[in-house]
């Protein structure tokens, strides 16, 4: 009892500082990329509520893992730590979003610092391509243009402005390695799902939002099969980055109508893909039971035999 105890501890910390952490830097990026935009004022409420969904998409995935991994690594009885993170998941997860819609029903504006200021030699940048304004008389003034390979180019003003989208040179770079890049875009796509889901209906988000957290705990057996808790960890996190893309490629609409039309038709659309996470995990969930019980069978016959 202490150890289920402690594991529901480990749970609820991990979930409330991985949600806090990620939602403040990825507003802070979102923020860096709202403040390269040149004369723009910008409401940065749209980005706070971004922010929120996408850092509880990777807060509970994160938060799942690691409780897993922790309660292999204590002995927590095995069906027992997955029905607590599976609760635990469930009313966190379901709380948050919940939260989050209703304080996006509030109506404030939300605005972080000044605009950049239109001034002679504002240096904005855009892609590989770099624009000089040469007045103080807006981006519609005349300008000089750079781009790689080319010679400068001056543009008058029959040019016309200048597209708001140009950004002024920042030390901060783009360019991310694909491996992370592409994890930050399928837990978008994750945070964009549920939001869908919710907006649909609260049973579509419930069963579509159950349904992964099921197959995410149903991996528990995983996190416990080796005696090295680093290498358990790292089995996880690869089989959790396996399940994040295939449910990308799950809700792709290709891949959701070759389904609903392999099935004829028998199976509303929004049930597909719950059907097929909570398939795989009662398979998996029913595997380790097996598996649990012919082990404990061995592990008694050679206590007898002893």
């Amino acid at each position: 009892m202490k150890r289920i105890a402690k594991l529901a501890l480990f749970f609820c910390n991990s979930f409330i500082l991985l949600f806090l952490f990620s939602a403040v830097f990825y507003f802070l990026g979102l923020w860096v990329d709202s403040v390269r935009m040149a004369a723009v004022r910008i409401d940065h409420t749209v980005n706070l509520f971004k922010s929120l969904r996408w850092a509880l998409s990777f807060s509970f995935y994160i938060a799942i893992l690691l409780s897993t991994t922790y309660a292999a690594r204590k002995k927590v009885p095995l069906f027992a730590s997955i029905l607590l993170i599976f609760i635990l998941s469930c009313v966190f997860t379901f709380g948050v979003f919940l939260g989050i819609g209703q304080l996006e029903k509030l109506d404030f504006y939300l605005e972080l610092g000044q605009p950049v200021k239109n001034e002679p030699g504002l240096i904005l940048s855009r892609g590989v391509s770099t624009t000089v304004v040469l007045s103080g008389d807006g981006l519609g003034g005349p300008r000089v243009l750079s781009m790689p390979g080319q010679d400068l180019l001056y543009q008058g003003e029959e040019w016309g402005p200048v597209s708001s989208t140009l950004a002024p040179s920042l030390p901060f770079s783009d360019e991310k390695p694909w491996v992370i890049q592409s994890m930050f875009i399928d837990f978008s796509l994750n945070a964009l799902h549920l939001n869908l889901r919710y907006g649909e209906s609260l049973f579509s988000f419930l069963i579509y939002g159950g349904s992964i957290i099921l197959f995410l705990c149903s991996l528990r057996f995983l996190l416990g099969i080796s005696s090295w808790p680093l290498a358990n960890l790292f089995i996880g996190a690869l089989a959790f980055r396996g399940i994040l893309a295939f449910e990308a490629f799950l809700n792709t609409g290709e891949t959701q109508n070759l389904i609903s039309a392999f099935l004829g038709g028998r199976l509303p659309e929004y049930m597909i893909s719950p059907l097929i996470f909570a398939c795989l995990g009662s398979l998996i969930l029913l595997y380790t039971f097996l598996s649990y019980l012919a082990w404990g069978k061995k592990r008694r016959n050679n206590d007898q035999a002893e």
